[in-house]
């Protein structure tokens, strides 16, 4: 008896040994912290204290003809300083588990910058060839793949997406190199312009589909579609109880080419109220739609389009890159009306005065271990509109204004 207690203890530490390791929780700590000058040559339309940069406002003179906005603005700057935690956890049958947690000092607007602000928050279950992600993740029209590498933050915006939202993703791969994805997406902090809770209202997720061939190693390409809706309001303004929702699509086509030192990144962007990817577009009433009994309105969408090329060179230490963006509002799908202050009340867009935006930034980088030196000049361009038709396309425009940015960055990757 007394031999057969220590094998049996034996073979029980055995079976929590297995069990613990069968379930073991593994957290990995990663991060940065980065410290930017920036300066700016013309006044624009920025976040954060200027972090996140958008394009030059309009021109606007004085009495004596002299343009207000021509003025330099100097930042020196730390919030985007991030960290995060990568987590693998235990089996579930045949599927591997992760997880993924991440914040920065950013803040969820201008109010609360240099606070704590969540980022990514997702769990991944993955299979042989089918994945299900859940929560805050980025937008599936953020390949990433096929994103661009500006030192810049907001990664090329608003040429390139910027979008996290919470979101049932399900990711397929038929074939080696083939995969297909649908996912179900709700706005957190990134939302169509307009009421913030106009998605939750209409009662209906955003539906994106993807499908990618390819892989990063040599060339990848894919496509992306998706459809949103909004119920702006509750009521008309005669009391009756309003259901009708506003959709919206966008499409997307993208490439990446790898050569043994250059990588080329492209992207093209085409839809209706891209807003809550950070673009520029909108939506307002639709010219004699108002019903006369009841108050009801439809909505016409402004159109736009972007696209933007990333060029980027793989090198142990010292690297070249520049990136290219263009976007230009195509008016509305119909007829926009604003002959009212209610219905301009309603007309709710990012920047619909603009006629088109461009950017040219070339960067110069330097890794050294966990450190990252670089510097980054962007030339910015904005055509505004002083003409426009009945769709609010630009017929017209003012001559160019341009801002020069100029951003040198230190970072400390841990």
């Amino acid at each position: 008896m007394r031999k057969i207690i220590p094998i049996l203890l034996l073979a029980l530490l055995g079976t929590i040994a297995v069990h613990a390791q069968n379930t073991a929780i593994t957290v990995k700590p990663y991060g940065y912290v980065s410290n930017e000058l920036i300066y700016d040559s013309y006044k624009s339309v920025d976040s954060r204290d200027g972090e996140l940069y958008f394009y030059p406002v309009k021109r606007i003179k004085d009495k004596e003809g002299k343009d207000i906005n021509s003025r330099t603005y100097l930042q020196l700057i730390s919030l985007q300083s991030r960290f995060g935690f990568n987590i693998t956890g235990p089996d579930l049958g045949a599927a591997k588990t992760s997880a993924q947690l991440e914040g920065d000092f950013y803040g969820t607007s201008d109010a609360y910058v240099n606070l704590l602000r969540l980022r990514l928050a997702f769990m991944k279950i993955s299979w042989a060839k089918t994945e299900l992600i859940l929560g805050q993740n980025f937008h599936p029209t953020i390949i990433a793949d096929c994103s661009p590498a500006p030192l810049s933050f907001g990664s090329g915006v608003p040429y390139h997406a910027l979008n996290r939202s919470v979101q049932a993703r399900l990711n397929y791969k038929p074939a080696d190199k083939v995969k297909l994805s649908i996912a179900a997406v709700m706005a957190s902090t990134h939302r169509s312009a307009g009421p913030t809770d106009a998605q939750r209202r209409s009662g209906l997720p955003e539906i994106q589909t993807q499908v990618q061939f390819g892989s990063a190693e040599k060339f990848l390409m894919g496509f992306t579609a998706g459809y949103k809706f909004l119920l702006i309001m509750d009521t008309t303004r005669l009391g009756y109880k309003n259901t009708d929702r506003i959709g919206s699509y966008n499409l997307q086509g993208f490439a990446r080419f790898t050569l043994p030192k250059v990588i080329f990144k492209y992207q093209i962007n085409y839809g209706t109220n891209l807003t809550n990817l950070s673009m520029i577009g909108g939506y307002g009433v639709k010219a004699g739609s108002e019903d006369p009994v009841t108050g009801a309105l439809e909505f016409s969408n402004l159109k736009s389009m972007t696209t933007w090329l990333d060029i980027d060179t793989k090198y142990p230490k010292v690297n070249f890159g520049i990136y290219s963006g263009y976007s230009q509002n195509l008016g509305g799908v119909s007829d926009i009306d604003l002959s009212t202050n209610y219905y301009k009340s309603l007309f709710f867009h990012r920047n619909a005065d603009l006629s088109y935006i461009f950017r040219i930034a070339p960067r110069l980088y330097i890794k050294n271990n966990n450190l990252l030196y670089g510097i980054e000049w962007g030339l910015n361009g904005a055509a505004y509109g002083t003409e426009f038709n009945s769709k609010r396309k630009a017929t017209k425009t003012d001559d160019l204004v341009y801002n020069n940015r100029i951003l040198l960055l230190v970072k400390y990757n841990f």
